[in-house]
């Protein structure tokens, strides 16, 4: 495994995955996939038939990301049930969900089912952060806000709405506070990197654009590197970083920082650099030792010698 994904996997900055080993899992997970569907498809009625009332059909519509075909089936799920009054508030979450992913044909039947969800359950967390997502993706952000504060305040667990809240506040200009609370959520941000990574791009492009300033300090400008990080704008939070690293030299969690982005891209002299810069300012570091010294013995060419 290359050296900068163990070293991302240890550090606050999110794990990354082998491009070559995801490409072949995902390749061959979808192609049993496939082969499942076209079982399915063979059933008179996959959507509510078989042994568990269609829900291997519906999980496996889930896993490929055909989500339109997965809403056409869950809206025969939920009325069916409605008809017979057993209809219940996940049915229409999943169906939210289901249409509020499956392209601009669905943001309003998602407002739809999201509301017929709360009807049932006006205290269902998930589905309060699922409609208050959906506010913000469509630029409604009074309501966004209005529904990640309504979900937190059902569900003070709730990731996402923890995500949604923070981005909000990164486009108004909290910026230090904001990544602070995104690092502090850890693992449990992972799974939603991707959503994340698209609401802050619009979060930090809004903030740019409207003028957004902050205190000409470095633990600002290390906040907004990692904000730029997780949207994917490496460049630029490499830029933020030499900020940083420029007002306080001594800062060895940046230094590394600099150093992951670096390896990230390939760039390993410049890795090697940053790791150097670290352990000036902080030789305890046992870790990032080790990194630096097998950065340095990747760097010789292979059939060198040894000089007597």
């Amino acid at each position: 495994m290359p050296l900068w994904i163990v070293l991302c996997g240890a550090a606050a900055w999110g794990q990354l995955l082998e491009p070559g080993r995801a490409a072949a899992d995902g390749a061959a997970s979808r192609e049993q996939l496939l082969g499942r569907l076209r079982e399915f498809e063979s059933m008179g009625d996959p959507c509510l038939g078989g042994s568990d009332g269609g829900g291997a059909y519906r999980e496996t519509l889930r896993s490929l990301g055909y989500h339109d075909l997965l809403a056409e089936c869950l809206e025969n799920l939920a009325w069916t049930r409605r008809a017979t009054g057993t209809d219940r508030p996940e049915d229409w979450r999943a169906l939210g969900e289901a249409w509020m992913l499956s392209g601009p044909q669905g943001r309003q039947p998602a407002f739809d089912a999201f509301k017929q969800a709360l009807k049932l359950n006006p205290d269902d967390g998930e589905t309060l952060s699922l409609q208050a997502y959906l506010f913000h993706r469509e630029g409604l952000y009074e309501q966004a806000a209005s529904g990640y504060e309504r979900a937190l305040a059902v569900d003070p667990k709730n990731v996402r709405a923890k995500l949604g809240r923070e981005v909000l506040r990164v486009r108004e200009g909290s910026i230090a506070d904001a990544s602070a609370a995104i690092d502090a959520l850890g693992a449990d941000a992972q799974p939603y990197d991707v959503i994340t990574r698209v609401m802050l791009r619009k979060a930090l492009h809004d903030f740019e654009r409207y003028g957004g300033w902050f205190e000409d300090a470095a633990a600002n400008h290390a906040a907004y590197a990692r904000l730029l990080y997780r949207a994917g704008r490496i460049s630029d939070a490499l830029v933020a970083a030499r900020g940083a690293v420029a007002l306080e030299p001594e800062n060895a969690a940046t230094w590394n920082f600099i150093a992951a982005m670096q390896l990230q891209l390939g760039n390993l002299e410049q890795g090697r650099h940053a790791y150097d810069k670290s352990l000036e300012a902080d030789p305890n570091q046992p870790r990032i030792r080790e990194a630096r010294d097998r950065l340095i013995r990747q760097s010789v060419p292979k059939n060198s010698v040894e000089l007597p």
